[in-house]
């Protein structure tokens, strides 16, 4: 279940084996949405592109690259908890380390709650 953003929540604390004893904080908590930045550089390229990202909280995430069929050509980053400012270099290769023919491709930054995308032309 996803909690909704917000400032107005307090947490609850029962034990697993006596429901009896429970707690609950005194003071509110908020719940935000990271603020997440994505983007590719060196754009056209002809072989190697700059994959940048941030997120201001901790926040799990993978970066995959997919052809212009939607078909999975590499993953750069799998199921990372991410928090700070970020570069990766694509070396236009696939996951078995052949270079990729010219054309379009997508990156993508995955996160639970959001997908963010950006094009890439590879030219040779």
């Amino acid at each position: 279940m996803r909690i909704p953003q917000g400032n107005n929540y307090r947490i609850a604390v029962i034990s697993a084996t006596n429901r009896l004893i429970r707690d609950l904080s005194d003071g509110h908590f908020s719940i935000i949405n990271p603020d997440i930045t994505f983007s590719a550089s060196s754009n056209p390229t002809n072989e190697k592109t700059t994959i940048s990202f941030s997120a201001d909280v901790p926040t799990p995430m993978k970066v995959v690259i997919y052809n212009i069929k939607g078909q999975k050509v590499r993953t750069l980053i799998e199921n990372r908890s991410v928090m700070g400012s970020y570069n990766l270099l694509w070396g236009g290769k696939d996951r078995s380390g052949t270079p990729v023919g010219a054309g379009f491709y997508i990156a993508r930054l995955i996160t639970p709650d959001k997908t963010f995308s950006t094009r890439i032309l590879i030219m040779k």
